[in-house]
């Protein structure tokens, strides 16, 4: 066996950032089935996703070598009740707007080309989250407050915010 030597470049542990308003970009958009609609028997190839898990990277100098940030996104489904469907679509309209992504909101139906997302980029909030049973801490995403104009018709458009001191 013959011995391979390689570039290793700069190779590190990512690490969750601390705190603060960092500019994002979506890696990943995938559709899914949750856990629960899994075992409930969900046939994604028959009725579609019932989520989406998102993954997005920390564009930031400071922080290298910042951890990927994911996150999951529910769909609204026709069997929701109000409350929760109108909880799941907030949730899509305040990740549209604060990403630039083309959607459409109207007569209770959102609409959205789920290839868009990819690349797309925003400014948003990270939170670390409590500490895991080995004691990892992970950053949470916090999506901006959906524009006022959110429940007409709409497409959204990503607005840079000042990074917090």
């Amino acid at each position: 066996m013959a011995f391979v030597e390689l570039e290793a470049g700069d190779a590190q542990e990512a690490e969750s950032v601390p705190e603060d308003t960092y500019e994002l970009e979506i890696i990943s958009f995938v559709p899914t089935v949750s856990k629960k609609a899994k075992e409930a028997g969900w046939d994604i190839e028959a009725r579609g996703p019932n989520m989406y898990v998102a993954d997005f990277a920390v564009n930031s100098e400071e922080f290298p070598h910042a951890r990927t940030v994911r996150s999951y996104f529910s769909l609204p489904m026709p069997d929701d009740e109000k409350k929760a469907k109108d909880f799941k679509t907030l949730n899509l309209v305040r990740l549209f707007q604060a990403f630039g992504i083309n959607y459409k909101l109207e007569g209770g139906n959102i609409g959205f080309d789920d290839e868009d997302p990819v690349g797309s980029r925003g400014t948003c909030l990270l939170t670390l989250g409590e500490p895991n049973d080995n004691g990892d801490r992970y950053n949470e995403l916090v999506l901006p407050r959906a524009k006022e104009d959110a429940a007409d018709s709409s497409t959204g458009s990503a607005k840079p915010r000042r990074r917090r001191a």
